[in-house]
């Protein structure tokens, strides 16, 4: 999302100003650790469901 505060605070509704600030100012501080957790993390769709089976959203 990039710098988009906007975005950001769309795509985490549920995190507090002051929690979203202290978000972005950890990874202000901290880029790399972040970046290669994010990618450990696998942006894979299954990859994540395999990991995480509960994650599944339900039949609506």
């Amino acid at each position: 999302m990039g710098k988009d505060e906007k975005r950001l605070r769309k795509a985490y509704a549920w995190l507090s100003d002051r929690q979203l600030l202290a978000a972005l100012g950890y990874y202000r501080a901290y880029p790399k650790e972040i970046d290669e957790l994010i990618e450990a993390n696998g942006a894979d769709e299954g990859t994540v469901l395999e990991r995480l089976p509960f994650a599944r959203r339900s039949p609506r």
